[in-house]
This record gives structure tokens, sequence and C-alpha cells, in this order.
């Protein structure tokens, strides 16, 4: 506990004062305002302060002192960036000896031309093998502009992530010389607020689970000579004794589904127990294959030639036709294309990334002969609006999504996959018990410029399924326009298997005898972060 640490100088007040999560170079540095010492005794002390919570804090306050010291060992640049955002927030009304002192310490020096409210120039030089850096940057920031929540409660490296991508997409005045950079600025060697947060131990209902597992399945999953089920089912066990000894984070994606049930059939195999023969084996019964081309010939051949004119400068607008299947690809061609900015966008919101990138290529999910309701935005009680693509026959999803922008972590990534595969396997029990079948879900997902979709089902006693349909990448540019022949056939061959599998649902009497698959239905984990992921 850093109480228990004895500390004299007043500096150390800072760390017992500030939440650990929250500790921050610069305002550590804004902290020492009224202490009279020197850079070298300030850096002194820091270090040793720093070298105390190490040896004698929680885990969690190693780790942020961890984290505090990267900060340190950033590269000048990143250091004036940090800084003058901090600037921007509080003013110019402090006395910022020790702040700017830190852009001093253990690189070389900067040289501030010119300050102003409004306006920062400087003049940079980063020392490198070999390369270096010299630079003049303008920055223009708002006098009491507070920065946001996310800005405030996130850690290096995420922050400088965001600063970067915020500084990048600063746009250069008339009068300003464009920055050149000839040298890789690394990330420093400290722990993000996401890299402690990918720590979180993730709490199921063990016991729940351990007598679940116990049950002998009654119908088993062979192919061949393997028995699946039995495999898995040790490979569960494994598991759960993981689970009791040492817990499961949100980096055990393929674990955590399978204390869920869930069996994920993608390449490369997850699964220890089974050869990279036998697993061929196995996902070659995959019964979601595409046998053909979800484009007719004339379509393929007509995105691929206007995508050519594009590379040439050419007129480019889509017309194939007065058929409706081929209007409607038309139609998704052209308002992809006129939607689409010329590069990439580095940072955007989850809603301007779907009404971009998503929702034109989607067509073929709309109209009013659907025997599902699509529903493009979700609200739940007490949530705010949030982008969504789902299908549903009497408010059960048939088909569940979710999104991620560019730019997306990897925990958001962790996050979605877990998040979409409970949420099938939750659609798939709700099936079940309201109609008798027919036990099919299916899951898409977008992170960043990549889609994935899967289809699940229950055919076997208690084993979840999740096939891999198709991966492909998004159009995100004007350059990527090549890839939109593949965007446009990846949502019209996930279309028509969601419609197959939603009227096989809607026309079922929800008066049936149930049938022997409802014995393979297992419940969802107890866990309060499971509840939050499907809220």
């Amino acid at each position: 506990m850093l109480s228990d640490v004895k500390e004299p100088e007043s500096s150390f007040k800072y760390f017992l004062n500030t939440p650990c999560q929250d500790w921050d170079a610069v305002k550590y540095l804004e902290a020492l305002e009224d202490c009279n010492s020197n850079k070298a005794t300030v850096t002194r002390n820091f270090n040793k302060h720093l070298q105390n919570i190490k040896e004698q804090g929680t885990e969690k306050e190693k780790k942020n002192a961890v984290r505090l010291e990267g900060q340190f060992k950033l590269p000048m640049e990143l250091r004036l960036r940090m800084v003058m955002d901090y600037v921007s927030a509080v003013g110019y009304g402090y006395p910022w000896n020790y702040v700017f002192a830190w852009l001093w310490t253990t690189s070389p020096p900067l040289n501030l031309e010119k300050r102003d409210e409004s306006t920062i120039f400087g003049r940079i030089q980063i020392g490198c093998i070999g390369n270096n850096v010299q630079a003049r940057c303008k920055r223009d920031y708002k006098i009491h502009e507070q920065p946001s929540v996310e800005e405030e409660t996130s850690a290096i490296p995420t922050k400088m992530r965001k600063l970067d991508e915020k500084f990048n997409a600063t746009k250069s005045s008339s009068d300003s010389t464009n920055v050149q950079q000839t040298s890789t600025i690394s990330e420093p060697d400290g722990v993000s607020t996401e890299e402690l947060e990918d720590d979180e131990e993730i709490k199921f209902d063990l016991t729940n689970i351990s007598m679940e597992l116990k049950r002998e399945p009654t119908v088993k999953w062979e192919v061949g000579c393997i028995n699946v089920t039995d495999r898995f089912r040790r490979y569960q066990k494994d598991v759960l004794n993981k689970a009791e000894r040492e817990g499961l984070k949100y980096e055990n994606v393929y674990e955590l589904l399978a204390l869920s049930s869930i069996m994920v059939l993608c390449w490369p195999c997850p699964y220890p127990m089974f050869t990279k023969q036998e697993w061929k084996e196995i996902t070659k019964t995959n019964p979601y294959t595409i046998k053909e081309p979800p484009l007719p010939p004339e379509i393929s051949s007509s995105l691929r030639d206007i995508a050519s004119k594009h590379l040439i400068g050419g007129d480019v607008f889509m017309d194939c036709g007065k058929a409706e299947f081929n209007r409607m690809v038309a139609l998704m061609f052209n308002n992809l294309y006129y939607g689409i900015p010329e590069v990439a966008p580095s940072k955007l919101s989850e809603e301007e990334h779907c009404a971009m990138f998503i929702y034109p290529i989607s067509r073929s999910f709309h109209g009013s002969e659907k025997e599902y309701t699509l529903r493009l935005n979700r609200a739940n009680a007490g949530s705010k609006t949030r982008p969504d693509l789902s299908c549903t026959v009497d408010d059960i999803p048939i088909l569940n999504s979710e999104f991620k922008p560019v730019g997306c972590t990897p925990l958001q990534r962790k996050k979605d996959r877990l998040k979409v595969h409970l949420k099938g396997r939750k659609s798939i029990n709700q099936q079940l018990q309201s109609k008798g079948g027919p036990g099919e879900a299916v899951l898409f997902l977008n992170m960043g410029d990549s889609m994935e979709s899967f289809f699940m089902d229950l055919k076997y006693d208690g084993l979840y399924r999740s096939w891999p349909f198709l991966t492909t990448k998004l159009v995100i540019d004007k350059a990527t326009i090549p890839l939109a022949e593949f965007a446009i056939s990846h949502f019209v061959a996930l279309e028509e298997h969601v419609g197959e599998i939603a009227k096989n649902f809607k026309y079922r009497s929800s008066q049936f005898t149930p049938p022997a698959q409802m014995s393979f239905v297992r419940k969802l984990p107890d866990s309060p972060q499971v509840k939050m992921l499907l809220h």
C-alpha cells in the first residue's frame, strides 16, 4: 500500500492523492509548482518514488508506475504533443517550468520560437542512429477547451495514438511548412489502460459449468473415427481447471467460448487436442460452404470493369440493366462509391463508419417482401442508440452483428468476437424455446476494414458449433474500390441464408412437440460481465 511508503518529499503527495489509473507525467510535474527543486532533483525524486511504488504498491499501482515511467521515456515529438494538449485544456496561466522541464529530460533540447494563446511553433530535433528528424510543427488550440473523458482516462500508448491521429488530421495553413519525418518513432514500453482492462479476469459461475460438464451427452458429434464431442469435452474440463486455478481474461476468447459450450471451427485450429489433418477433416464438413458464386457472371464482370475505369480515371457509374437484382447491386455500388472518401479516415465513430461503409452495401437486406424485420439502429433501456445490423423474427434475432471502425484496438476485437458468439447462442436457445427450431443463428463481425460472418447451429448435445462463412475486406476509400465485388458478394450471400433461416422460423407454430434438440440446450454462464456484454 502506498500509505505504508515512507517518503519525506512533498512531491510524493501526488501519488497518494491521485488514483493510480489517473497518474500522468504532465499533471505530476504541474503538481510541483510550489516545490523549489531543480530539474535534477525532480528527476531523482521521481525515479525514487516509482521504485518505492514498484516494491511496495499493489499490482495495479505497480503496472501504472511502469506506464508512468514509460511516459517519461517518450520521444521528444510525442512529449510535445502531450504537453500541448494539456496546455490547451488549462491555459497559459500556470508556471510551466517543471512541465516544460520534462521536455528536456533525457532528450535533446527544444527551441521554442514563438508561442501565443492560439498557436505553438516549435523546431524539433530528434537524435537517431543514422537519422535526424527536423520539423516545424503548427497546432491550433482553443483556450479552456476541455479534453474528452476518453482522453482524460486513457493512458499511453492509447492516448498517444489518439493525439497522433488528431495531429495528423489537422490541415496545414497556407503559411505553414509540411512536416517531413524520416525515422520511425516507437511507442513507449508502458502499460495502457486497454492492457489493464485486457488483464481483467472474466468471472463465470464455475460450479454450474462443472455440473453441466458432468452430464453425459446423449448425441455426440463424430467425424469419421474422430469423436469431436469427447475431445472437446476434455478441452472444456481443462479450461475449467485453468479458470479455477488462474482465471481467464479477454485474451482467452476461445477458452471463454468453450466454457459457454461454443466451438469455433476456424483456421488455424484453436484447440490443441486435434491434429492439423484431423481439423481439416472436421472443417470439410462445413454445411454452409458456398458452392456457387453469389453474383451472376455478368454482374461480377460489370463490377470489375467499373473498378478498372476508376483506376484509369474514367467515368464511374454502374448500370446493370432493368432486372430488379441487377438494379439493386448497381444501387449498392453507386451509393458506396459516391459516399466514400478519397483517402481512408484514421478515426471515425461507429455511426459514421456504418453510414459510410456498411449501410450502402447492405441493400440486399431491405424490402417489404422479406420474412424478417431489418433493424439498423438499436436502443436498449437505459442506453443510447447505436449502430446495428440485425434481422429479427418475433423479436428474436436471426442475424447478430458487431461493428468497430477503422483503428479499433485488439481488445475491442476480442470483446466483440466473444459478444457476437454469445448473442448467437442466446438466439438459438430462444428459437428452440419459442417454436422448437430451427436452432440456427447468423453472426456478422466488422472490425475495421475486415468483415467476417459465421453460422451457428445446435445439432449435437451441448455443442454450439460456429462455422466460418465468409471473410472479405471492406471498401474504405477510393483506392480499395476493386474490393467492392467481394464486399457486395458477401452481403448478398449472407442475406440469402438469413432469409432461409428466417422463413423456417417464422412459419413454425408456437404449439409444438418439444424436439429432442431441446435437450441439447445449455444455459448461458452466469456472469455479470457476460450480462454487460449482452446488454
